[in-house]
């Protein structure tokens, strides 16, 4: 009896050692004829899975799964020069699975590769950058062969200061920091200013994201500049018929003038330190500043006007009322701040239409007004430099309501044309300010001589 045990005990141990070599032996042998196959195997395979031209195909032996997986582009013979699709297979055992499905670009690029802090692989594709008139935008995937997931990340360029990374998938950081590294690699974030250069008009939206980041709430920190940047002063055009960097709206309130500019920043101008500064730089291009209005201390802000007057001739046919108003920013604390002011802006407007007298800009000679003080003691301490002239000239113009205040702004603007030939501004004003008045000769000589310097400045 004990005999008959041992030879049964022995005889399953030798069962048991012998299925797990033969187990050793087949999973060696599979692993090692899992080696990619050849080229023309491969596209023979996907050939006869999608019944379509290969463009390109890559093979990758999974030694965890025991399975090969393929993953190939197929050209779409109606559409010359585009790669149609990238599709991945996975064969196991002679049989393929569909896994994975996406439209592509020709000159897509793809591959697999691995994921160690997963650990995980996944096939790699960096699709092809794709630029418009003003902007970049690039993607990049991993689809990761062990979750069956797919994670992309978006990245979007219109300048350094507008650059922007939009990751679709955020669920695991390790996926994300893996493509964030691969972009680096593929020198697809721009350089960093050095802190050094923040002081050069070149880089002042690069400035204002380095010391503001995307704030739209609290206070800002300032950069003053003697000069802007080339791209803002141009007057090159785009196929929407705007200056590229020109501004579309504009408010003077006595000593600033403040511009908001096409597809960029809104930007304030110290006529007596001759100095810019930007106030605010939108997140993207595409919510610029459309309109401006100054109510007191508050420059009001609008990205949400009437599209068909803003792309007029002439944008100022846009008026307060054609706009929807949700940024202000305070020129005496720097703060910004978000929210909806229709309210404040629009019936301010009314109010000065209206002369109520409780109006700040229509008190023209009430003590309390603050900016009629500051231009006047200006202009006293100056008396012949021609911005202050000009300045009070305009702030008269715009928001006195008395034939004398036009008086005044018509003798203040004469001054400002005789003490600088050459203002433009001031001779276009002037003209304004004397059709206002009835008197068309003078006003259209002043034009005609606003606009000659207008044109040679130019050139």
């Amino acid at each position: 009896m004990v005999n008959q045990r041992c030879l049964q005990k022995n005889f399953a141990e030798v069962l048991i050692l012998t299925v797990g070599l033969c187990f050793l032996v087949t999973r060696r042998s599979f692993i090692a004829g899992q080696t990619p196959i050849s080229s023309e195997q491969a596209k023979e395979a996907a050939h006869s899975l999608v019944g379509e031209e290969i463009d390109v195909i890559v093979v990758h032996t999974s030694p965890v799964e025991e399975a090969n997986y393929l993953a190939f582009s197929t050209l779409n013979p109606r559409k010359t020069g585009l790669a149609e699709s990238i599709w991945l297979y996975r064969e196991y055992g002679g049989a393929y699975e569909k896994i994975w499905h996406k439209e592509i670009d020709k000159g897509t690029k793809f591959g697999f590769a691995d994921v160690p802090s997963e650990p995980a692989t996944g096939l790699a594709v960096n699709e092809p950058q794709q630029c418009g008139s003003d902007a970049c935008s690039k993607m990049l995937t991993l689809f990761v062969l062990e979750q069956r997931k797919e994670y992309s990340i978006l990245y979007h360029d219109e300048g350094a200061a507008f650059f922007e990374e939009n990751d679709y998938n955020a669920q695991d950081p390790k996926i994300t920091a893996w493509l964030r590294s691969w972009a680096r690699k593929l020198g697809i974030y721009p350089q960093r200013v050095p802190d050094s250069q923040l002081s050069n008009p070149e880089n002042i939206e690069e400035a204002w994201r380095n010391d503001n980041g995307y704030k739209a709430n609290g206070i800002v920190k300032l950069r003053y500049y003697k000069t802007l940047p080339p791209s803002y002063l141009s007057a090159v055009k785009t196929t929407s018929g705007i200056p590229k960097k020109a501004f579309v709206g504009q408010v003077d309130d006595g000593r600033y003038a403040w511009s908001a500019y096409f597809k960029a920043g809104v930007v304030g101008y110290d006529k007596e330190s001759h100095q810019y500064f930007m106030v605010y730089l939108p997140k993207d291009r595409s919510d610029w500043i459309r309109k401006l209005a100054m109510r007191g201390q508050w420059l009001y802000m609008s990205e949400d006007c009437d599209i068909s007057k803003v792309f007029s001739e002439n944008n100022h046919q846009v008026q307060d009322q054609d706009c929807i108003w949700t940024l202000k920013y305070n020129k005496q604390t720097h703060a910004l701040e978000q929210g909806k002011f229709d309210t404040h802006v629009k019936q301010g407007a009314l109010t000065a239409e209206s002369g109520d007298r409780n109006n700040p800009h229509n008190a023209m000679k009430k003590e309390e007004n603050p900016d009629l003080i500051y231009l006047r003691g200006w202009v006293s301490r100056d008396p012949r430099n021609a911005n202050a002239h000009y300045s009070l000239g305009g702030y008269l113009l715009n928001y006195g309501h008395s034939s004398r205040d036009l008086d005044e702004a018509i003798a203040e603007l004469r001054l400002a044309t005789l003490l600088d030939p050459n203002m433009a501004d001031a001779h276009m004003t002037l003209a304004g300010a004397l059709m206002r008045k009835g008197e068309t000769q003078e006003a259209l000589k002043e034009a005609a001589i606003g606009n000659e310097l207008w044109r040679q400045n130019r050139r």
